[in-house]
């Protein structure tokens, strides 16, 4: 995308193309991300607009074939501009969390909305209103492993999250609540003057929430299923990228051809069930 590398990128993320617990024609589980494709997601200024506004525009690169040469190729270009909603520039934009195969964001010039992507719609955009008891200094959208959406939203100090069967769904429940500070309270640590200050969010995973107080001094979780509160350990100026560990498993799983494929008039003939060799 020659054109496109002056643009502005709102993000990037991956999305395989399996669904969790699907088999192979063998009955062999298929990992999530075998399969994947890389969206990327560009801000597209209006040319002769003032304050920075525009609009946003998703690419989509799938891993394809040139002979024995592998390669990435756009696969799906936009449609058109998104004209349902402006927003200026890219900080306007905050990153809220992706679940349901969505990504959200908080958007600065609207808090009562969320800006959501789908990886399977046609608009791929969509501008989605949040009901009026789900208003807070911070949101997150939790990626819990079932089929709720779950999103959590610090109102004071008082955390809730709510939870839909569906991203769109006007009917958001409140499935549990947590009075922050008096839930600290015995934490090493703890001060109750760090509520007076706005609490963050920092990251989520699929089990906590991470929060920061005293502009990163101190640091705590919860566990979604209890939850209890534990103080978080981190390391010094490194609150900013909170890390979780990835440990691929072992033994590798290795797709290999163990005999010579024969070549026929039509190409390349499959040796086996797990062969990759492909046509010239």
């Amino acid at each position: 995308m020659e054109e496109k590398k002056y643009h502005r990128c709102i993000g990037v993320f991956l999305h395989g193309f399996n669904d969790r617990g699907d088999t192979s024609r063998w009955g062999r589980a298929i990992d999530e991300m075998s399969s994947f494709r890389v969206i990327c997601l560009l801000f597209n200024d209006h040319i002769g607009v003032c304050d920075n506004i525009g609009t946003a525009n998703a690419y989509v690169f799938e891993e394809g074939w040139r002979g024995k040469r592998a390669s990435w190729f756009i696969v799906k270009y936009p449609e058109r501009a998104s004209p349902e909603f402006r927003f200026h520039a890219t900080e306007s934009l905050h990153f809220l969390g992706r679940a349901q195969i969505s990504i959200f964001w908080a958007m600065q010039d609207d808090p009562s909305s969320m800006l959501t992507y789908n990886f399977q719609w046609k608009d791929e955009f969509e501008i989605l209103a949040l009901p009026d008891h789900i208003r807070g200094s911070a949101l997150w959208v939790l990626n819990i492993n079932d089929d709720m959406v779950h999103l959590a939203c610090l109102q004071g100090d008082n955390l809730c999250i709510f939870v839909a069967r569906r991203y769109d769904s006007p009917d958001w429940e409140l499935q549990k609540s947590l009075q922050l500070m008096e839930a600290t309270r015995g934490l090493e640590g703890h001060k109750d003057e760090y509520f007076r200050q706005p609490t963050k969010i920092v990251s989520t995973s699929t089990s906590s929430i991470v929060f920061s107080m005293a502009e990163g001094k101190w640091l705590f979780s919860i566990d979604f299923e209890s939850m209890e509160v534990a103080k978080y350990k981190y390391k010094p100026h490194s609150f900013e990228t909170v890390a979780y560990p990835c440990e691929l498993p072992w033994l590798p799983a290795i797709r290999a051809c163990i005999v010579p494929c024969t070549t026929t008039r039509w190409g390349n003939r499959g040796c086996s069930g797990i062969c990759i060799c492909r046509s010239l």
